[in-house]
């Protein structure tokens, strides 16, 4: 039988003691784990959502041909990024960081629309960018319209 020092062996308040703050400590640190993951992923979807509906607004204009060049957006963290490319993946148009900027993504052939994570996007300075596309028939033919927002700022929240 190992040996305590004699305060161990005769105190059963403080072995409760230290028993009942290391249950919570444990409780906290696991509670608080799933907080913060549960808090990171409503905020990516959070992006994801303001994303696919920048797009589909967008799409729409698109659509029924009332689109100026640039498209007037705000400039924020907040706000995607957003492009119109035509049916040969060339930038059309996009909002004025953006329009004159080489494609952030394609959608590929056979898809209608798509949301991906991009883990470096050049436009919005390297960052990492949930990024949705999705495709507007036009007179003119088909044209894809994409908006990106980047992640770091979602990170930054969390952290």
């Amino acid at each position: 039988m190992p040996r305590f020092p004699p305060r161990w062996r005769s105190s059963l308040r403080l072995r409760l003691t230290v028993a009942g703050v290391s249950l919570a400590a444990a409780i906290f640190a696991i509670g608080g784990a799933v907080t913060i993951t549960l808090y990171s992923r409503s905020l990516t979807l959070s992006m994801q959502h303001s994303t696919e509906q920048t797009a589909t607004a967008i799409a729409k204009r698109v659509a029924d041909q009332w689109l100026p060049d640039p498209i007037p957006m705000p400039d924020g963290p907040d706000v995607p990024r957003v492009q119109v490319l035509d049916s040969r993946g060339s930038v059309v148009t996009g909002d004025p960081s953006s329009a004159g900027q080489p494609a952030m993504y394609r959608l590929p052939a056979g898809l209608s629309q798509r949301q991906v994570t991009i883990g470096r996007l050049p436009l919005l300075g390297g960052a990492s960018a949930t990024v949705y596309a999705v495709r507007a028939e036009t007179p003119g033919g088909q044209e894809t319209v994409v908006a990106a927002l980047p992640l770091s700022g979602d990170r930054k929240s969390v952290v």
